[in-house]
């Protein structure tokens, strides 16, 4: 007779994040690579699909249980109001868990490593363009080595100052502020 698996609990507290594709995964390397923590896991790339197939995918994560904190990370431009039921289930499982709403997309946040936060009117494209013409050239989604090329830690630490809303989740659970004068 097959033995059942067990569930995997989390011995020590680890974090895990979900992310909507490979741009919010690389950059989550990034940070742990210069930050280096045990309490972070290797993110769960949901390779695109927008804000329902985070959403989905966290959900069935934080069902699972297997972490001792769950950090959902998507781009506003690719949420609804139609995700609203997602996210309130998912706010009602019963573990730590934070759901983090980029504005309007994660090249934005990119785009605060190199200068102050500005609005959040322009699409998605702009930004990319932005990044492209001005600070990263050749910028491409999910181009880990040019984020590890152009996004150092005196980088990170300028963004966390620049867009404090984002940046203040990032420093959290990074310990940044402990790393940094």
């Amino acid at each position: 007779m097959a033995r059942k698996q067990a569930k995997k609990v989390a011995s020590k507290f680890v974090r895990r994040f979900i992310v909507e594709g490979y741009t919010e995964t690389h950059y989550i390397g990034l940070l742990k690579s210069i930050f280096p923590s045990s309490e972070n896991d290797n993110p769960k790339n949901c390779e695109g699909g927008g804000a329902k197939s985070v959403l989905r995918e966290a959900k069935k994560e934080i069902e699972q249980g297997n972490y001792s904190e769950y950090i959902v990370i998507f781009d506003k431009d690719t949420d609804s109001p139609a995700n609203d039921k997602l996210k309130a289930e998912i706010r009602k499982l019963p573990i730590k868990k934070e759901i983090i709403i980029i504005e309007p997309c994660f090249e934005n946040w990119l785009l605060c490593h190199f200068e102050k936060q500005h609005s959040t009117h322009l699409n998605c494209e702009d930004y990319e363009k932005r990044l492209r013409d001005n600070y990263i050239p050749n910028y491409e989604k999910n181009n880990v080595q040019l984020l590890a090329k152009y996004i150092d830690r005196e980088k990170i630490v300028q963004a966390i100052h620049s867009c404090k809303q984002v940046g203040q989740y990032f420093a959290n659970y990074f310990s940044i502020n402990q790393h940094i004068d």
